[in-house]
């Protein structure tokens, strides 16, 4: 679990205290967030078709 540690902050300091729209905002909690519900993230892929990705917490 100290590696997901580990590279969860590294992330964090990597972004730092930059603005992020709305979008940004919620990849950038679904990749950091370790407990909870999980996060569903919609996006449209090249052929224009919807795809849901859903980020689980690992404890």
């Amino acid at each position: 679990m100290a590696l997901i540690d580990d590279r969860i902050a590294q992330f964090r300091a990597e972004v730092g205290d930059r603005e992020l729209t709305e979008e940004q905002r919620k990849i950038f909690n679904a990749f950091t967030k370790k407990n909870g519900a999980a996060t569903f993230l919609n996006v449209t892929d090249k052929d224009g078709r919807n795809v849901r990705i859903k980020f689980i917490q690992i404890k």
